[in-house]
């Protein structure tokens, strides 16, 4: 008799397909683990050979086709982003162009995440306005 997945090991299955392929994080949150990340991706990396998770994930990316992974939301940025038609009964929209240009330069880091920072942060600057003459100067 074939063994079925242990609970982590669906776990994780569904956990890489809702983190669109991140191992790393996938079993993280699957195994409620504080690895290190290198760690975590070894965990990810033995899971991801295992022949029933293999077929686990297939199956969950076959039962909903609307799950993207990086590849694919690539792929289609792009070829909106190019004006190619994704509907052919549709000519391409330029504001659609604009916007898939605007998500892949995100995605490829061209913009600068801005963090605020809420609380307090002790600082002291201090000013020298002492003035005295320079070595070269003359009375």
């Amino acid at each position: 008799m074939a063994r079925k997945l242990t609970l982590k090991q669906s776990a994780f299955c569904r956990a890489w397909v809702g983190n669109a392929g991140n191992g790393t994080q996938s079993y993280k949150d699957s195994y409620n683990s504080d690895a290190t990340d290198s760690v975590a991706a070894a965990y990810a990396s033995e899971l991801l050979r295992n022949p029933k998770v293999k077929v686990e994930i297939q199956s969950l990316l076959d039962s909903n086709p609307l799950v993207l992974t990086d590849f694919d939301a690539v792929l289609l940025l792009t070829r909106l982003a190019v004006g190619t038609e994704i509907r052919r009964d549709e000519p391409p929209n330029h504001a659609d162009s604009l916007k898939a240009i605007d998500q892949l330069s995100k995605i490829r880091g061209a913009y600068v995440t801005k963090l605020e920072h809420s609380g307090q942060l002790d600082t002291e600057i201090t000013y020298d306005l002492s003035f005295s003459k320079r070595d070269d100067e003359e009375d």
